[in-house]
């Protein structure tokens, strides 16, 4: 999946430049519990690539979990991400989470228009042209 993003997918994604994920980031994408830590891919049809992630990892309070969503560069812009995260946000609501946060570049507006997808939110803090956002489910 990583592989499919350009670096300005990557950028959005991770706030920064990266051109790899070393194999701690890797253990700690693939550690999922399904309770404090879920995620989702979504596949293509034949020959089935990876094209979409979605993932929360609670934080402290017991209610709020961080999320973020990547969609492959082909396949932005059809609403994968918005299925994947409601598929996502579904099931956090079922682990008792009821609200979310997000980092978001505030050049990313697909990104943030997404955020409010999880429901109301509000601007916790932005800083040198990052928005954290916490969002509400309804």
């Amino acid at each position: 999946m990583f592989a499919r993003l350009s670096g300005e997918s990557r950028y959005r994604r991770f706030l920064h430049p990266k051109t790899e994920l070393s194999d701690r980031e890797l253990d700690g994408l693939a550690r999922l519990d399904h309770w404090h830590h879920e995620g989702l891919i979504a596949w293509s049809p034949w020959p089935r690539t990876p094209i979409g992630v979605a993932r929360y990892v609670r934080t402290e309070q017991f209610d709020c979990a961080e999320v973020a969503v990547t969609v492959a560069d082909a396949w932005q812009r059809r609403g994968l991400g918005k299925a994947l995260l409601l598929v996502l946000r579904e099931r956090a609501e079922r682990a008792g989470i009821r609200r979310f946060t997000s980092l978001i570049l505030w050049s990313n507006k697909a990104g943030l228009r997404l955020a409010h997808q999880l429901g109301p939110c509000r601007q916790i803090r932005s800083a040198d042209g990052i928005v954290e956002l916490e969002c509400f489910c309804e």
